[in-house]
């Protein structure tokens, strides 16, 4: 192997794609360099159908390589044609089998992240049973079995295999503390409890810590959350100590206990054992710095918050949220919102509500919430003004939940396990679920959404006793 081969197989190894494909830009069409360009598309430029292509020509070359199925598979992924994507991971799987090391466990979690896309939840469940011969571990895919198992309502078995999550969330902080595993928690101790998921999920699971102190009222809990989460854990009283760095922390602990870690070490076993609603209050103080939004009896049109994107980072073929966002032309074809008073409580890099067709009807503070530093207290403040939440599935829903906020989340067809899979979820008793009729296709919930909100306006005038604002 010439210096030059050898530098592109090094840079493929390290997954420079950019890099390798510079240095055979020259070279004559031929399976090696089919593969190259194919994952540059796929890894580099997120242009899915661009490397189908080159995969297909791939594919019928002669030896052809087996990662060739599991790209492929992803490239279909990625375009929402998850039922043929399941195809060629099966393919890979079987393929990987055969060759122990050669990216097994990466095809099977491939495979299963696409049943759960696709509600199979059972169907992969069996899979993992039949490929656990004891053989290959398969670690990161106890976190994909814990989904199906939550999905389909097993929650002890969900619980338990949601502890071996860790592949799943690398630690950002860098503190070595060991994860809770079991141990007992001793009268008088002091415990450390950290949020290693995400916002929506710390939103979630902080429900459960009122009964750890119920259960354990001598135990002194110390939490180590992130910034944007401080504010909104010191209103809720539960906690002896909050810090934002583990080098705040005033004492060493032998482990510390992850919130989501919660239901399994309470043995959660049904949802209604739990707060469903208003478990999240909004002090005052926090209420008062949004006062300029109009007093619920001064209104005469009603205050709607809206947000339609998540972490868009987050929703590759390769994590279990793909796929939850919709745009902001989406969310301006449901013509009922323009009868309405709206401040958008989305943040991150989004276009803005105010040059969209919606700008007429959005609040003056919409201004100030725009252009203030993203604290959740605020928008938690901002969402106990409002009189309806419509959001989709992002930590928003989330708060909306925990404050008892009249929420509807619209929801993918096979949605997160907090969502359920029919109906409204038996986690928020003030979330009404708008779920998509076909799989990736949100023009059904759009649909639903639109003639939803204008019986709810006919209802909202009529207790009021205003006479209905003339449509747009």
């Amino acid at each position: 192997m010439d210096p030059t081969e050898q530098r592109v197989n090094d840079l493929i190894v390290q997954g420079h794609w950019a890099q390798a494909l510079s240095l055979i830009e020259t070279w004559p069409e031929q399976p090696f360099t089919l593969w190259v360009r194919a994952n540059y598309l796929l890894q580099d430029c997120g242009d899915d159908a661009g490397a189908e292509v080159l995969l297909r020509r791939l594919l019928a070359s002669p030896g052809c390589p087996d990662q060739v199925h599991l790209r492929l598979g992803k490239a279909l992924h990625g375009q929402d044609r998850v039922a043929e994507a399941l195809h060629h991971y099966l393919r890979a799987v079987l393929a990987c089998r055969r060759q122990p090391g050669a990216g097994f466990e990466h095809a099977v979690n491939a495979y299963g992240l696409a049943c759960l896309e696709l509600g199979l939840h059972q169907h992969w469940l069996d899979v993992l049973q039949r490929l656990d011969d004891g053989l290959q571990p398969l670690p990161m895919c106890a976190y994909l079995a814990a989904m199906a198992h939550l999905s389909l309502g097993q929650w002890r078995s969900g619980w338990a295999l949601l502890e071996q999550r860790e592949p799943w969330f690398h630690r950002q902080d860098g503190f070595s503390c060991p994860f809770w595993q079991g141990q007992v928690l001793e009268p008088g101790a002091t415990v450390l409890i950290s949020s290693d998921m995400g916002i929506g999920d710390f939103l979630f699971f902080l429900r459960f810590v009122p009964e750890l102190r119920h259960r354990h009222a001598s135990l002194s809990l110390v939490l180590l959350v992130p910034p944007a989460l401080k504010q909104l854990a010191l209103v809720t009283d539960l906690f002896d100590q909050i810090v934002t760095d583990a080098s705040q922390l005033s004492q060493r602990f032998p482990w510390q206990l992850r919130l989501a870690s919660l239901p399994a070490l309470l043995g959660v076993e049904q949802p209604d054992h739990f707060p469903r609603a208003g478990y999240l209050q909004v002090p005052e103080t926090a209420r008062s710095a949004w006062s300029d939004l109009a007093s619920a009896s001064a209104r005469t049109r009603p205050l709607v918050a809206i947000n339609w994107a998540g972490n868009r980072a987050a929703e590759s073929p390769g994590l279990t949220v793909r796929g939850r966002s919709l745009s902001l032309d989406q969310v301006e074809s449901i013509q009922a919102l323009h009868q309405v008073d709206l401040i958008s409580v989305q943040v991150g890099a989004e276009p803005g509500v105010l040059q969209s067709s919606l700008a007429h009807c959005c609040h003056p503070v919409q201004c100030r919430f725009d252009g203030s530093d993203p604290d959740l207290i605020d928008t938690a403040a901002v969402l106990s003004h409002c009189d309806l939440l419509i959001t989709n599935d992002t930590s928003v829903a989330h708060l909306g939940g925990a404050l008892g906020c009249p929420t509807w989340v619209m929801l993918k067809r096979h949605p997160s396990w907090q969502w359920g899979e029919e109906g409204s979820t038996p986690w928020y008793g003030s979330v009404c679920c708008f779920r998509q009729h076909r799989a990736f296709d949100w023009t059904g919930v759009m649909v639903d959404v639109d003639q939803a909100l204008a019986v709810w306006l006919r209802d909202w005038h009529r207790r009021r006793g205003i006479p209905e604002s003339p449509g747009p």
